[in-house]
């Protein structure tokens, strides 16, 4: 079996966490094996990188790169509109996107998932849920029954998107955000950590507290 070769389209901390699950998978189920990094900070990702142990290399820019046909990639960068460029730049050339998923995930058997995404420890997506492409589902989040999430978004560890609720593109959830059914989230919003969202959130709008409110 000839492995193809994973490429992280980041160069710090959240592309070492999506290292180390995508480390732990069983490449001759995958097909793939992680091969390095892509960075436009390539001098500062391989300072990072050398810093923090990891043996991988930094592979060049991601302005620069250029897929080839043994190459499969994950968009490892939480900022949300910065991994939906990134992750377009890559596609655009003709690059393929593979999900990375801890074993201890949960996707139930009729929901309905996109490329790219990446699920850590103990995340879960429910029945009748869907997840669009590039999507991060962080520690202990979970996405309720019937939920949509759009492209692009990151939920950050202990997240709770429950049942009909929808997510627009790109929205970024803190760590302990929660919520409540039927909310409709609009595109690149942001949920402040620990918020509690209990009325719809309009596009471009941040919100933080309990009840989440609007913020400057």
């Amino acid at each position: 079996m000839i492995l193809r070769k994973l490429v992280l389209i980041g160069g710090g901390g959240f592309a070492r966490e999506v290292l180390w699950v995508a480390s732990v998978l069983d490449p001759a189920k995958v097909g793939w094996t992680p091969a390095g990094f892509i960075d436009d900070e390539v001098d500062s990702s391989r300072q990072y990188m050398s810093e923090k142990h990891v043996n991988l290399p930094v592979l060049g820019s991601i302005q620069d790169h250029q897929p080839r046909g043994d190459e499969v990639f994950i968009c490892a960068i939480g900022k949300t509109k910065a991994k939906l460029k990134c992750a377009s730049l890559i596609s655009q050339r003709g690059g393929e996107f593979v999900n990375v998923v801890h074993p201890s995930a949960h996707i139930a058997p009729d929901a309905r998932i996109g490329l790219g995404l990446f699920l850590f420890i103990n995340s879960l997506i429910s029945t009748g849920a869907a997840v669009g492409d590039h999507t991060s589902l962080i520690a202990h989040t979970s996405v309720g029954h019937d939920a949509a999430v759009g492209n692009g978004c990151t939920l950050s560890s202990y997240c709770d998107i429950t049942a009909n609720v929808r997510l627009g593109t790109g929205v970024l959830m803190g760590s302990h955000a929660s919520i409540l059914r039927g909310i409709t989230v609009g595109d690149f919003a942001t949920i402040g950590a620990g918020s509690v969202v209990i009325r719809k959130v309009p596009p471009e709008t941040s919100v933080m507290g309990v009840p989440a409110r609007a913020i400057l």
